[in-house]
């Protein structure tokens, strides 16, 4: 979506950043960001900041190739059953509530060690060291990794596009524009 809307205005100087979500969240506030991706829970509580939500998914998990689960369409808490669970600590809303998910929905709190960075987290999921919950769109198809979706009520993610409430930059509210007609997820 970003390379289209540099096409069709090249006018506007479009600066693509990856930060945490909490982070990204924390810029739009004080100014120094004039638009993020994030995911929607990072706004609870936010009042400076103007959204709308662009899509919901469900998680799945990482895991070696060899892995018997690999195969599996679906996995189900009862399959996680003494799988060790890799995930990333990063302290944010969005975190915790995905961790917190992954609790209610049946794994136990033991199953889980908890690491710096998502990348460590997949690169152990890809030596068979464990599992590793993701949403749908984190699925990285360079990396030798089986993907499965998780059946669970309880663990989806939601992403919306959002902004400084207070905000006169006529290139965010253009961005707004185009982006509310996109359907969600984005492919080319």
């Amino acid at each position: 979506f970003i390379a289209d809307f540099s096409d069709r205005h090249p006018e506007i100087d479009v600066i693509v950043m990856q930060q945490q979500w909490k982070e990204l969240a924390d810029y739009l506030e004080i100014g120094a960001l004039d638009i993020a991706f994030l995911e929607t829970s990072e706004l609870d509580g936010r009042e400076r900041l103007a959204s709308f939500e662009l899509f919901r998914e469900q998680t799945c998990f990482a895991l070696r190739q060899s892995h018997p689960l690999a195969k599996c369409e679906r996995i189900t808490a009862d399959q996680l059953a003494g799988e060790t669970v890799l995930m990333n600590n990063h302290s944010s809303t969005s975190m915790n509530a995905l961790i917190q998910n992954l609790y209610d929905s049946g794994i136990g709190k033991e199953q889980f060690r908890f690491f710096d960075q998502l990348d460590v987290a997949l690169a152990m999921a890809a030596t068979g060291q464990g599992l590793t919950s993701i949403p749908l769109s984190f699925v990285q198809r360079d990396l030798d990794l089986a993907y499965v979706e998780y059946d669970s009520p309880f663990c989806h993610m939601s992403y919306s596009l959002a902004w400084n409430a207070s905000t006169v930059n006529p290139a965010v509210k253009l961005f707004c524009e185009e982006s509310s007609r996109v359907i969600w997820p984005h492919h080319t």
